[in-house]
């Protein structure tokens, strides 16, 4: 309940709005008719960084986002810094190519043709981290879980998108431990990218935090357990199953993109 509640507050989003209504362009009532109707993935965030490109234009199509059109605008003293700024930032799209048209009393005159996908859309979507849980070891008294972020970052403090929450928030991540049957919570923990990787790693970095659980006593070998990763700031949750070993395997190392 708490950790659902930290994600409502930062995205402005009851949990049963659906996942996607927190994307630019998305409607809360159309996302909520594309879940009753269940045909149309995701299901979840989780699947969304995967998604292939012909069902992010399903969903594209479905919501109405704007699509390509052709403009012009002059510019007095050719700058394509100038150019691009005036496009993504007034039009919010991005151009794929411009063309001098005429140039007219000082000015030249540009015809821009615009993405059909509107910037703020992708980059959303983009920004939402494609995450792989690893379980390292699982001893009985002890449990060592990697997580990585396959899809590079966005930006170098890892900030979430929240567009509507007034403070910049970072990526971070409960990890519980527990059985899922039972309802039983053994371990719970909260971790975020390691510092030094905000501080080096910059966008395009595809993090990757270790961390260690401790368990209570009396757990013996080939005892099943679950993991639970949940994001303090996505409707976005990750489970991985695992038995009680003396096996060690190798933790996972930052990877650059």
């Amino acid at each position: 309940m708490m950790i659902t509640l930290l994600e409502c507050i930062k995205q402005a989003r009851w949990p049963t709005d659906g996942p996607l209504s927190i994307l630019p362009g998305v409607k809360v009532s159309e996302e909520k008719k594309r879940i009753e109707d269940g045909t149309m993935p995701p299901a979840s965030l989780v699947e969304l960084p995967t998604l292939p490109p012909p069902a992010l234009e399903d969903i594209i199509r479905l919501f109405g986002v704007p699509r390509a059109h052709h403009s012009s605008v002059s510019v007095t003293r050719f700058s394509f810094t100038t150019l691009l700024y005036h496009l993504s930032h007034v039009f919010q799209f991005i151009p794929t190519n411009v063309r001098i048209i005429t140039p007219q009393s000082g000015s030249l005159l540009f015809k821009h043709s615009l993405t059909h996908v509107n910037i703020q859309f992708h980059n959303a979507v983009a920004a939402i981290p494609d995450l792989a849980v690893k379980i390292v070891s699982a001893s009985p008294d002890k449990v060592e879980i990697s997580l990585i972020r396959k899809n590079p970052a966005l930006n170098p403090d890892f900030r979430i998108y929240a567009p509507k929450f007034p403070k910049s928030q970072t990526e971070g991540w409960f990890v519980i431990l527990g059985d899922v049957k039972s309802g039983s919570i053994y371990a719970l923990k909260r971790i975020g990218w390691p510092l030094q990787q905000k501080r080096t790693g910059g966008s395009g970095l595809k993090p990757v935090a270790n961390t260690s659980l401790m368990l209570p006593p009396g757990f013996r070998q080939e005892t099943s357990l679950t993991a639970i990763v949940v994001s303090d700031g996505y409707q976005l949750e990750i489970r991985q199953d695992f038995q009680i070993s003396q096996e060690t395997v190798e933790a996972p190392r930052n990877v650059e993109k």
